[in-house]
């Protein structure tokens, strides 16, 4: 079949105008595509950077909450044996424990007084070191055993300036004087709060406080009257 001039002519601008769209179709909607295809590929690529960092994070997070519940839960633990003042003294709780921790054993406690109170603040300000002269009877084993009792009951008392002197009627017990220390705050208003809070929230019992030695008050009803009485 032989092609005229014409034909020829209306065959090669049909391929000059398929060449034309197609390229257009390649550059206006493939590479428009191709390009969109890699900015999403970028954008995930980010995003998922973002999310792992935002994963770290977070994993960071929860681990330093976890470490600072288990801090202030240790922190809960020592304040225990860290003494309040009753009735706006140490003494009175402190006597207290002290004359309690003779029980069953063949000591007595003659006297118990205020001796001193010692800054800390070289090492920590927050802190203070209340200590009390103890003076009694007391055999060696005896008062072995109390200094173990006392020490069981708080693990951060402490005991100095031991005297032990026989007496020569009773050989089996001595006189005895010795000073005990606790720590202390030395501003217990401005404790963590923490460790002041759970005590305002707290409902008021009847028990002694095992911080503070304190004794609860029992207040008994009123008699009831005669039913026949004016």
């Amino acid at each position: 079949m032989t092609l005229t001039k014409k034909q020829i002519q209306q065959w090669g601008l049909g391929a000059i105008g398929g060449a034309i769209g197609f390229f257009v179709i390649i550059q206006f909607v493939v590479v428009p595509m191709v390009g969109s295809v890699k900015e999403n590929r970028e954008t995930t690529r980010t995003l998922r950077e973002q999310l792992d960092k935002a994963r770290e994070v977070i994993g960071t997070g929860v681990e330093l909450q976890r470490n600072l519940n288990q801090a202030r839960t240790d922190v809960h633990a020592l304040a225990t044996n860290i003494p309040l003042p009753v009735l706006g003294n140490y003494l009175l709780g402190r006597e207290q424990q002290i004359r309690s921790c003779c029980a069953g054993l063949n000591m007595q406690i003659t006297s118990v007084a205020e001796y001193d109170v010692l800054d800390v603040a070289g090492w920590n300000s927050l802190f203070k070191i209340y200590r009390v002269r103890v003076v009694g009877q007391a055999g060696i084993n005896d008062l072995a055993r109390y200094f173990h009792t006392i020490q069981k009951r708080n693990p951060l008392v402490s005991v100095a300036a031991l005297n032990i002197v026989p007496q020569d009627r009773n050989p089996a017990s001595h006189n005895v004087s010795f000073v005990l220390a606790w720590l202390i705050w030395a501003n217990p208003d401005k404790r963590p709060a923490f460790l002041i809070e759970p005590e305002q929230k707290a409902p008021t019992t009847g028990r002694p406080s095992a911080q503070t030695g304190s004794v609860a008050v029992a207040v008994s009803k009123p008699p009831e009257r005669n039913r026949g009485a004016p």
